[in-house]
């Protein structure tokens, strides 16, 4: 008994580890992008004119190929503007996975790149996008103020809220319509309610739900992992 609860106690705790690690991974993950690229911008690069210019109220700075807000700590909100340009991308999935302050992605001369319009999921505050001249701007001309071709390279400028454009309105009356990303709506709850349809009140309580997957997620490994290894026979060697 006292050996299952201490296999079961080391299940617990690796379940618990790779909780508190996952948040730390992805910060890590974010942070390379902007040393990802070997070659830094250009001079006259579109980021660097955005960070210079911003920089005059002390918010902003480079670092390599993105800018900056220093004024935020959370790794995940820092990056506003990004520089991919001639990095030999093939696709950005996941690349900008809750990014949701970056306002400037530049991704022209890649010339092997395939995008989707998953990957600007939770990008709804772009005001320049600039891609290969042979793709098309996510969500279609429709979803930005400005649309051009300037040499080999296709300028998306000043994303546009749908929601506010078209004066969409939620069936839902406990919903209101979001943009999270170009040309992407979604109906999703007003503050203070949560649940299917919007219809139970008060925050969702993510810690307390968190822990409860995670413990559960431990219980039940182990007790598989102890009923289990009953079943496993012993190998017998022959000489």
């Amino acid at each position: 008994m006292c050996q299952n609860m201490k296999k079961l106690y080391f299940f617990a705790s690796f379940v618990y580890f790779i909780c508190l690690i996952t948040t730390t991974i992805e910060t890590d993950t974010h942070s390379k992008i902007c040393s990802q690229c070997t070659t830094p911008p250009k001079v006259d690069s579109y980021l660097v004119q955005f960070c210079r210019k911003e920089n005059g109220t002390g918010l902003l700075h480079q670092d390599n190929s993105c800018c900056i807000n220093s004024t935020v700590s959370s790794q995940t909100s820092l990056i506003v503007g990004v520089d991919m340009s001639g990095c030999g991308l093939k696709t950005i999935s996941g690349l900008f996975s809750n990014m949701h302050d970056l306002k400037v992605i530049m991704l022209e001369n890649n010339t092997d790149l395939q995008i989707k319009q998953d990957d600007f999921n939770g990008l709804s505050k772009l005001l320049y996008l600039s891609l290969p001249d042979f793709l098309q701007c996510p969500g279609g001309n429709k979803s930005w103020n400005s649309v051009e071709k300037q040499n080999n390279t296709v300028i998306c400028e000043e994303e546009i809220n749908l929601c506010v454009k078209n004066n969409v309105t939620c069936q839902n009356s406990n919903s209101h319509c979001v943009l999270t990303g170009p040309g992407v709506m979604e109906c999703l709850c007003l503050p203070g309610y949560h649940g299917y349809k919007c219809l139970r009140q008060g925050t969702f309580p993510a810690v307390s739900y968190s822990i409860i997957i995670c413990v559960c997620t431990a219980v039940i490994s182990g007790f598989l992992w102890c009923t289990q290894r009953r079943k496993v026979k012993k190998k017998t060697h022959t000489y």
